[in-house]
């Protein structure tokens, strides 16, 4: 019975040994279970709340405003952050239009030089930053001071971790879940200077990631880089730039909207850049400024040779550049900027003389034509047209490709003097271009820049009536302007004009040394001036049938190759040596015209191919070597006078040199021929004087005067060559004298 009792009692223990067992068990278990729990909980809220996702849309959010600078009244709102005024400020919330300033920020702030940046305007620039929110599916973004709660919570300062209403739930416990972040890891300090701004970045994504990132502003360009002086209320002009790495004036200025405190005590925002305050410092490249960033519409004057030599690279972004009213003469001269935008240039802006010459690399260049501006031309003065605006620039680089735009109708002096210019484009509705346009040349050569070997071929619209300021009064009373060396030397081979009721004037060397072959003169051109084709390769020239050209300058269409020659009767005159050394002419008509009465001196000398040329009747003058072909061969032949010619003079050597002309008509009007005007003319035989003057009119004391010089005294300079005896002149009144041994008998 015992052992049976112990028996059973052994199992009562060990039951009792096993519920205590559990008991234990259970209550370590509970223990580690509700101190697991937590642990799970904080890992998984860690994994969200460090949401590799949510921590790049923070880097991209951090890296727009860290590379941008806000004008004075979004630095408002952030002082309200800053100083405590409220906790915090929502810049993005996903569905509330009302919230979502980041996108005015960015607009504000953007540098056309940082890779997030467009230059398409303000929708493109939105479009931007709305691209990274949808990438990353940002839902709120807030920027808070560095600091996340106060030590007094009775403290009118707000903090963010008081501030935040609970209702925004996830997000809030985020910011609870955050630390204080008591000390700054920048400045050791609670609260940034003055300067130097700290804040925080938190936001949230849709999928439950968020994110935190600290952000540190420097709003103000150095005040110490500068001296200045007050231009107005709050309005700051520069006049000098202190060069020190060591204290941030650097290669890099920026200037923003913000105010700034100078050198010199001089308190403003940024509204002048004076005269040469970044002109080749120190005389030295390791002391030039390499870029410029303006973030402020409000800098509206550039001064004179501001940054004349500097190693300047790109301009600032153009809508800050368009905003600007006056640029001063060489002000962006001799830099390395290789683009100018003025596309939307102000209506009232004015840019000094050769502003933008000298800039060797420059390729592109965008001039006026938005309809934003009723006077899109670019002026130096209220009345004057800049000069030089693009002078000697893009030598060094692959040429710019030169478009002037309709809205653009009047174009400075020299605007592209010099330059190395790839293409030229006259749109319909330009009027004038001034002297020198697109000259090449220098004063004493010509330079190598020559247009691409793809745009040799220059169009003159019909809107065009005035180029360069040779002026001229036309037949109609009314003063016109010319051209004046606009496009000499570039290499031009093909020109052609669009017809016009308006005249034109081509003027003074206007395409002077280049390489047109074929050349169709239009019926509106009234004026050639000189030397305006001269140097050529001209060999097909032809005038309209209704032409109404009336000028034709001297050396115009000079050292070319023309072939034939059929001038219209509009013409009233033609300036001397007009066609020399025209060696391939081969068949001339001159203008039979009232006005026409004098063939000019050297018109067809240097050498000819044609046989004969008829003189109409209303010529009254043959000028000095007028078909004198020098050294050069002439097949003249025949010399034809119309009936009735009203020919009165021949003067000295006009027809000196020609060794086929074999005999010589004098016209009965002929009252007086100068020294030598057949002189060397070898196969020169016979002259018949059909004049009615007297025959000591046509010799001096024995002396024939059509082949000898004759001195003051009458006495002969110089022997007749042997190849001058035996010449016959006859008269009409019946009797004729030979030339022998060099005396007339």
């Amino acid at each position: 019975m015992r052992k049976l009792f112990i028996n059973k009692n052994k199992k009562g223990f060990a039951m009792a040994e096993l519920l205590a067992v559990s008991i234990v068990l259970l209550f370590i278990f509970s223990i580690l279970f509700s101190n697991y729990l937590p642990l799970v909980a904080e890992y998984e809220t860690r994994l969200s709340y460090n949401d590799v996702t949510a921590q790049y849309a923070a880097h991209y959010i951090r890296k727009m405003y860290k590379e941008a600078l806000v004008d004075d009244a979004l630095q408002d709102q952030f002082k309200n952050v800053r100083e405590g005024t409220v906790g915090f400020m929502t810049v993005y919330k996903e569905g509330d239009p009302s919230q979502q300033s980041i996108y005015n920020h960015i607009d504000v702030v953007t540098n056309s030089n940082i890779s997030w940046a467009t230059t398409g305007g303000k929708d493109a620039k939105t479009k931007e930053i709305k691209n990274i929110i949808d990438k990353y599916g940002i839902e709120e973004i807030i920027i808070t001071r560095y600091k996340l709660d106060g030590a007094d919570a009775s403290s009118t300062t707000k903090y963010v971790k008081n501030d935040y209403e609970k209702s925004d739930g996830s997000l809030y416990n985020y910011i609870k879940y955050l630390p204080n972040y008591e000390k700054s890891i920048y400045t050791g300090n609670n609260l940034p200077t003055d300067s130097i701004q700290l804040y925080r970045i938190i936001l949230k994504t849709k999928d439950y990631g968020y994110a935190t990132t600290p952000i540190l502003f420097d709003y103000k360009t150095p005040g110490s880089c500068f001296e200045g002086v007050n231009v107005g209320a709050n309005k700051l002009k520069i006049t000098k730039y202190f060069y020190n790495e060591d204290n941030g004036c650097g290669k890099v200025v920026t200037i923003s909207n913000t105010s700034i405190e100078t050198a010199n005590g001089v308190v403003g925002r940024v509204t002048a850049i004076g005269d040469d305050v970044f002109r080749k410092m120190k005389g030295n490249d390791a002391y030039q400024i390499t870029e410029l960033n303006i973030f402020s519409d409000h800098v509206k004057t550039i001064g004179g040779h501001a940054f004349d030599g500097s190693l300047l690279e790109k301009l600032p972004d153009s809508d800050k550049l368009n905003n600007v009213t006056s640029i001063g003469k060489y002000a962006f001269a001799n830099t390395k900027i290789d683009e100018v935008n003025l596309e939307n240039f102000s209506k009232d802006s004015y840019i000094g003389d050769y502003a933008f010459a000298d800039n060797k690399k420059l390729t592109t260049v965008k001039l006026p034509k938005s309809d934003k501006s009723d006077k899109s031309d670019i002026y130096s003065s209220n009345s004057t047209l800049t000069k030089g605006l693009f002078a000697r620039s893009g030598t060094e680089a692959s040429g710019i490709a030169v478009t002037i735009p309709a809205k653009m109708k009047n174009v400075g002096d020299e605007m592209f003097y010099l330059a190395k210019i790839k293409s030229i484009t006259l749109e319909e509705g330009v009027e004038t271009i001034g002297d020198k346009a697109f000259s090449q040349f220098n004063g004493s050569s010509l330079t190598n820049n020559k247009l691409d070997s793809d745009y040799t071929k220059i169009t003159i619209p019909s809107s065009v009536i005035n180029i360069g300021y040779g002026s001229y009064i036309a037949a109609d009373g009314i003063n016109k302007v010319n051209f004046q060396d606009c496009f000499r030397g570039l290499g031009i081979t093909s020109l052609s004009f669009v017809s016009s009721s308006e005249e034109l004037t081509i003027g003074v060397s206007a395409f002077r040394d280049n390489n047109i072959s074929v050349l169709d003169i239009p019926s509106h051109v009234v004026s050639i001036q000189n030397y305006a084709f001269e140097n050529n390769d001209i060999s097909d020239l032809s005038f309209s049938a209704d032409s109404k050209l009336k000028i034709i300058g001297a050396f115009a269409f000079a050292t070319n190759y023309i072939k034939s020659l059929g001038l219209p009767n509009s013409i009233n005159s033609i300036g001397n040596s007009a066609f020399q050394a025209n060696r391939s002419l081969e068949f001339v008509e001159l203008p039979e015209n009232p006005n026409y009465t004098t063939i000019s001196n050297g018109l067809f000398q240097g050498g000819n191919k044609f046989e004969s040329i008829y003189i109409p009747r209303y010529v009254k003058t043959i000028g000095e070597s007028a078909f004198n072909p020098g050294n050069y061969s002439s097949e003249l032949k025949i010399v034809n006078f119309e009936e009735g010619s009203q020919l009165t003079t021949i003067n000295g050597t006009a027809f000196a040199n020609n060794d086929n002309l074999e005999e010589f008509t004098i016209p009965q009007n002929v009252s007086n021929i100068i020294n030598r005007a057949f002189a060397s003319c070898g196969a020169l035989t016979k002259i018949t004087n059909n004049s009615s003057q007297v025959i000591d009119k046509l010799y001096s004391k024995g002396c024939a005067i059509f082949f000898r010089d004759v001195n003051s005294d009458g006495s002969c300079s110089s022997s007749i060559s042997d190849d001058r005896k035996n010449i016959v002149i006859s008269y009409e009144k019946g009797y004729t004298v030979t030339i022998t041994n060099n005396y007339v008998e």
